[in-house]
């Protein structure tokens, strides 16, 4: 009896240990577990057994993922975390935190939220099987250290170099020239877009460094300087949040359960100071006011609103689309015409406009002029667009995306097309969650893409000039 005992412990023990190999297809329990979920959210949405039931799960479901897939290079895992956010943090404050989106209500934002979880879980499992990890672990052919060294310059070259440009053209708002709402104005300016272009070129140079088996002091410089330079002109709390979620998917190696308890902290903490970030930019708040005590006690009582920060808005998006307050554009133009965003308005001056732009100007039409305006849930514009069959679909090609890049990743090396692609699309996918589909076509897809494939082809004819020619 007891050496059954052992045998079985040794067996889980082993299944466990055997659980990255499989993957996520090691989730098959949570799929229908969670269409039951959802089916009760659907059907008692007022129910707080089932709110608290649904959350317990999830977080469940999301502490397990992190698990099998043993990395955050792995995007889904982190991409399923910020949806739990957009989900439930709306919910922290009530109501009153909706502010002009409280019109639309909750319900619509907690129908579409409900359906997308189950469908994430279920192309999370799907995706297992349709993308197959190679049976045997390969050591691709890598690229030249050399190379890809060069490659890495070229990126933060021309990543700061255009951080520098806009600097000289539009000022700063660190340093108060500019004030943080009119630089949103600013990028309506013609050949803004392309000097905007110096985060995804950060980005290709901190994937690459930070994908190094080893780390020297000057590739720190080389991975933070381009978003240190965008920083100070924008104030944008992204360019903080960006190399540090890079250096986490390209390095971060989830070995235990306590791993992900420690990891799972760890973005606890960092949502904290994300949020403190936010306070002290809409406080005004003076460098040297940043550290005192009565501002940290200050933020500590309205720390509610700052948690839950853009997420009432966000859901109130969904819950905007489920009540109809803006119609799709015909003929599925939503996502069929969204490819046009990505042509630079000089080549073509198109009339599309993204879901985010229609809601800005439908809701308060002064902000949108000016260049501000409302992001728009994703899942939103799925269920405006094809309802929650719609939502079905959309994550599903999303979970598609990442699921193939990551298993093009495994096959062709870190500093590969794709393993690149898979380490910058650790920011993406916390990025496309608040924006209309063609955001996420364009700067990722397209964009991101586009910007890999030129710094490597750059850093070759570079790197083949500088070696003495074979006799």
């Amino acid at each position: 009896m007891a050496m059954s005992s052992i045998q079985g412990v040794e067996r889980l023990t082993h299944q466990l240990r055997d659980a990255r190999r499989r993957d996520v297809k090691l989730t098959a329990p949570f799929v229908p577990l969670s269409f039951f979920i959802m089916i009760m959210q659907l059907t008692v949405p007022d129910s707080d057994i089932v709110f608290g039931v649904s959350i317990v799960f999830y977080l469940s479901y999301a502490f397990y993922l992190l698990y099998i897939i043993g990395e955050l290079r792995n995007p889904i895992g982190i991409g399923f975390i910020i949806m739990l956010m957009y989900s439930y943090l709306p919910f922290i404050q009530g109501p009153e935190s909706y502010g002009r989106m409280a019109r639309f209500g909750v319900d619509g934002g907690y129908y579409i939220y409900s359906v997308a979880q189950f469908s994430f879980v279920f192309w999370v499992y799907i995706s297992g099987y349709v993308f197959k990890l190679p049976e045997e672990v390969m050591v691709p052919e890598e690229s030249p250290s050399e190379l890809m060294g060069v490659a890495a310059l070229c990126a933060a070259a021309i990543g700061s170099m255009l951080g520098f440009l806009y600097i000289l053209r539009f000022g700063t708002v660190s340093s108060g020239d500019v004030a943080y709402g009119d630089s949103f104005t600013q990028r309506l300016e013609e050949g803004s877009g392309v000097l905007f272009l110096g985060g995804p070129f950060g980005m290709v140079g901190a994937a690459i460094v930070f994908t190094r088996a080893k780390l020297r002091p000057v590739d720190w410089l080389v991975a933070l300087l381009p978003f240190a330079i965008m920083y100070v002109a924008t104030t944008q709390r992204k360019f903080i949040v960006i190399p540090l979620v890079i250096f986490l998917a390209a390095r971060l190696r989830i070995k235990s359960i306590y791993a992900v308890g420690i990891i799972l902290t760890a973005l606890v903490c960092g949502a904290l100071l994300f949020s403190y970030l936010g306070f002290v930019r809409v406080r005004s708040i003076s460098i040297d006011e940043v550290l005192s005590p009565d501002r940290m006690s200050e933020f500590w009582d309205s720390l509610g609103d700052y948690i839950s920060g853009e997420t009432p808005a966000l859901f109130g998006s969904a819950s905007a689309a489920y009540a109809g307050f803006i119609e799709p554009l015909p003929y599925f133009g939503d996502y069929l015409l969204s490819w046009q965003m990505s042509v630079p308005q000089f080549l073509l001056s198109s009339g599309f406009e993204t879901v985010n732009t229609r809601f800005s100007f439908a809701l308060t039409p002064t902000i949108a002029q000016l260049g501000g305006g409302w992001g728009f849930s994703y899942f939103g514009e799925a269920y405006l667009v094809g309802g929650f069959l719609g939502v079905f679909i959309m994550t599903m090609i999303v979970i598609f995306i990442f699921r193939y890049i990551y298993v093009m990743a495994e096959k062709n090396g870190r500093q590969s097309f794709f393993g690149l692609m898979l380490v910058c699309g650790a920011y993406h996918v916390i990025w496309f969650q608040r924006n209309a589909f063609g955001y996420f076509l364009k700067e990722y897809i397209i964009y991101q893409g586009a910007i890999i494939i030129l710094v490597i082809w750059s850093a070759k004819i570079i790197y083949s000039m500088s070696r003495p020619p074979q006799p």
